[in-house]
């Protein structure tokens, strides 16, 4: 099949978008060029045009928590509701553009079991990568959300071990809180980063605040999960170990913003009695630092942390948008959650990218998002592998 648009956005942002198309077989990419030219070598192919439309990459978010949901009775639900709940959330982001996802921490066993389901065929969503649950200290952060927690080396390497016997792609560690800078040691932190790269595997950190975030550049972590606190020293050390930062600004702003309407989504009580201005700070801080640290050349991917009342799931062009109101371009922006998520992701798989040889993650929307990433709003086919998942009208 061959698909043509108005344009097609490439994932890259030193690629402007062509008037070209796009030729896949099964699910592969396997021609980029101007149409005739395709029509040409492949006269036996359907030809599909989307007047005043846009074809691009399919969105990648590369920081999800499968296993949440804000219903008002979630504490009470069982592992069927969980599942029940994650295929509904998958199905929506998937209608919305969202083709892979990384789950950095959920339920045990929910992502695993899920992409199992996916591969048979039994449910239709992203594809997922997933770190399972997040690893903690004792008593440390996300404590009301996972049964992971580990002390000390040996413990942590043994949970990392057993992570990766179920099925984990990733391994996450949390190791600051809002108003706890440093949770696992040095020593602690090492040794996660040592077990995953041992065995060929990368790790995520949860680190907002110093002097997590510097303790966990030292260990050479792969991603760094909100990096609140970052400064312009350890951007330009990431970019020396080849870490890339995923900032996760939507919970952080929409939080802010339920704030000022007068607003408490349910999240919002994990914050009660400590400090009230704890979304101002932190939309302060972004505000003020992030094209600062952009500017770099620090690899930046998107990622929203986001399933709570009053927004959708992986509401990746809310996160986009923030980014274009903090400087960067909308091509920019774009750029973070296809081609720079689809690096992070580090597959032999290529996704991310709409170029000959990549899958055909693909998504055409309607508009030019290229001008205005809020055009990624308006979603009218989705293909996940080369098969169309989304139609138009559906």
């Amino acid at each position: 099949m061959i698909l043509t648009a108005d344009r097609v956005i490439f994932g890259d942002s030193k690629k402007p978008p062509r008037n070209v198309a796009v030729y896949i077989v099964e699910n592969e990419i396997a021609g980029v060029g101007p149409l005739e030219e395709l029509k040409s070598r492949f006269p036996a192919e359907t030809v599909k045009s989307y007047p005043g439309a846009t074809i691009m990459p399919g969105m990648i978010d590369l920081h999800i928590h499968l296993g949440t949901d804000r219903s008002p009775d979630y504490h009470v639900f069982s592992d069927y509701m969980w599942a029940f709940s994650a295929v509904f959330t998958m199905g929506e982001a998937l209608k919305r553009g969202v083709t892979t996802v990384r789950d950095v921490g959920s339920h045990t066993n929910l992502a695993i079991d899920l992409r199992k389901a996916s591969r048979r065929g039994y449910v239709t969503v992203p594809r997922i990568f997933t770190c399972d649950t997040g690893l903690i200290m004792t008593g440390g952060h996300g404590t009301i959300h996972t049964d992971m927690e580990c002390d000390g080396e040996w413990e942590i390497r043994k949970a990392i071990r057993d992570h990766f016997k179920r099925g984990a792609d990733w391994i996450k560690i949390l190791t600051s809180e809002a108003y706890r800078g440093q949770e696992y040691t040095q020593q602690e932190l090492d040794a996660a980063v040592d077990e995953c790269h041992r065995m060929g595997r990368p790790v995520a950190v949860h680190a907002g605040y110093q002097p997590s975030v510097k303790m966990a550049i030292k260990a050479g972590f792969d991603t760094i999960e909100h990096g609140t606190c970052m400064d312009l020293d350890d951007a330009n050390e990431m970019i020396k170990k080849g870490i890339t930062w995923v900032p996760t600004m939507t919970a952080f702003f929409y939080m802010a913003e339920c704030r000022r309407a007068g607003e408490d989504p349910s999240r919002g009580n994990h914050y009660r009695g400590k400090k009230e201005d704890y979304f101002y700070f932190t939309e302060k801080v972004y505000n003020a630092n992030f094209k600062k640290l952009y500017d770099t050349g620090v690899k930046v991917a998107c990622g929203t942390d986001m399933y709570i009342t009053g927004m959708p799931a992986c509401p990746v062009p809310y996160e986009m948008n923030l980014m274009v109101k903090l400087g960067l371009t909308p091509l920019q922006a774009i750029e973070t959650a296809t081609k720079n998520n689809g690096e992070a992701l580090r597959m032999d798989l290529k996704i991310g990218q709409i170029e000959e040889g990549y899958l055909a993650d693909i998504i055409v929307v309607e508009g030019n998002p290229a001008e205005d990433v809020g055009a990624l709003e308006n979603i009218r086919e989705v293909y996940l592998d080369g098969k169309c998942v989304k139609k138009e009208g559906f």
